[in-house]
């Protein structure tokens, strides 16, 4: 709608003063301007990836894999020098809005439960177009990615330690180990033990640490990072595997348990982009925002912990949390949640309302608070999204769509309620349906209504559209309108 007298939004409505109080949040996340680039993943490479991660590796050692080949193969390993991702330094005091250093969450196992598995993704990508390393391996596209256990277990590697030793496991990519290389390995250290460490680790008093072998895998650019996933997993009794896929190309290298036993003590797990080694950072461009998903194995199907504070590296990158993170049960428990390093919005944005709930199905719109134009509900307000999910659903028999009351032809949801501030662009809010909801979900547009034949013609103003959730009389949730700047981000 390029225009207020656009024949697709034909009157204005008149606009009040909203009469809820909401609450107020002002974290500063998400870009105004950051586009989407969501990862390319084919349905067949990615069936391909889902079937090598759980493919057996052959033993302990170093292999590779490639597309379509669910074989693992032997591949060189190698040695690596004294290079640390070291446990983080600071207080978990909050002295620091960077990720890392101790400020990020982790995904904790209900009580009593293992993890036995770990993957690391980033679902969503959003205008990263560079990143710097500061510090340890520096310069453009230098970075790591960690799965970081939980660092408060004795286990009897400490055996010989100072009292309160703890056992601490990394599972590491990391570019440019050497030039033009990036390695894959595992880290482990012995938190707390002294400076008489045991035979083959190194002093980093009062911690000792050892590297595993490496296996060379391919420097990916910060913008590949989408199609990028690192699993680690731990067997008591049996071997320890870091796994990293890309695109066609997989990496692996195993060892055993027995180093640090992690396998009988891990229930907490860390994953994220940081700096590459000696606690550095990883520096995105302004704009960024990055989705991120800890999924695990621990034995049963109920929902993980979202812990925050909980992060143990001393690497960092230059992103803040989302202050919403989300648990999800089943059959791949996980965590998701996102950081950014962009300016809040703060445009007003519009907002919808209830009107008829007809169990299975909602009519939700437009009424005498909606601003359509330039927005009636100022960013920092607290609300649900109207999330939109087209099924093709077939129109309901009692329905007579019209221009103003259109067939949404799909599934409508209420998010959990979020602040305009961190609605900085429509492919930011789209990414905070899929994260309630899955994959499909988007935030509702004040277009997507149908009528006419073959529902072939765009409504505005209001729609129907099967209800999923609660949908309570007189709620208002944010919507967005493609053609005027009636959104939190301003366009």
């Amino acid at each position: 709608m390029s225009s207020k007298k656009n024949p697709r939004f034909p009157s204005a409505l008149t606009t009040f003063a909203c009469a809820a109080a909401f609450i107020l949040l002002a974290i500063p996340v998400l870009a105004q301007q950051s586009e989407s680039t969501l990862s390319d993943r084919s349905p067949k490479q990615q069936a391909w990836r889902e079937s090598i991660k759980q493919a057996p590796i052959p033993g302990i050692g170093c292999f590779k894999a490639s597309y379509p080949s669910t074989q693992w193969e032997e591949a060189p390993c190698n040695e690596i020098g004294v290079h640390t991702h070291p446990i983080h330094r600071q207080a978990l005091s909050g002295e620091s809005q960077d990720v890392g250093d101790g400020n990020d969450y982790a995904l904790v196992a209900p009580s009593g439960d293992l993890i036995s598995k770990t993957v690391g993704s980033f679902p969503s990508v959003i205008g990263v177009t560079s990143e710097t390393g500061v510090g340890g391996i520096s310069g453009s596209n230098e970075y790591s990615l960690q799965i970081n256990t939980n660092f408060n277990k004795y286990t009897s590697a400490c055996s010989g330690g100072v009292a309160g030793c703890t056992v601490w496991q990394q599972f590491i990519y990391a570019t440019d180990y050497e030039q033009g290389s990036a390695a894959v390995f595992m880290q482990y250290w012995l938190i707390g033990y002294g400076s008489n460490c045991p035979s083959g680790f190194y002093v980093d008093y009062p911690h000792c640490f050892k590297n595993s072998p490496y296996v060379s895998a391919p420097d990916v650019p910060i913008t590949g990072l989408g199609n990028i996933e690192l699993t680690g997993a731990a067997v008591t009794g049996g071997n320890d595997t870091v796994t990293f896929t890309y695109g066609t190309q997989a990496y692996s290298v195993s060892a055993a348990d027995s180093v640090l036993e992690v396998g009988t003590v891990w229930d907490q797990s860390e994953f994220n982009v940081f700096g590459d080694a000696g606690g550095s950072q990883a520096a995105f461009n302004t704009g960024t925002a990055i989705a991120v998903n800890v999924a695990a194995q621990y034995g049963s199907a109920a929902a993980p912990t979202c812990a925050s504070n909980a992060g143990s590296t001393a690497e960092t990158n230059n992103l803040t949390l989302s202050s919403i993170c989300y648990s999800n049960g089943g059959s791949t428990p996980n965590i998701q949640f996102l950081e950014s390093n962009a300016t809040p919005a703060s445009h007003a944005g519009m907002t919808w309302t209830t009107l008829n709930l007809e169990t299975p199905i909602v009519r939700v719109g437009a009424d005498s608070t909606t601003n359509a134009y330039s927005g009636d509900a100022a960013a920092t307000t607290v609300l649900p999204i109207l999330c939109l999910d087209v099924t093709g659903a077939a129109l309901p028999a009692q329905l007579t769509p019209t221009f103003y009351d259109g067939w949404a032809k799909g599934n409508l949801r209420l998010s959990a309620p979020i602040s305009g501030t961190l609605l900085t662009s429509r492919a930011v809010a789209n990414e905070y349906c899929a994260l309630n909801f899955g994959a499909g979900w988007r935030m509702t547009e004040f277009h997507d209504g149908w009528y006419g034949p073959n529902l072939s013609y765009a409504s505005a103003w209001h729609l129907w559209g099967n209800a999923l959730g609660l949908f309570p009389n007189g709620q208002r949730f944010w919507t967005a309108i493609d053609d005027q700047v009636a959104n939190p981000w301003g366009e």
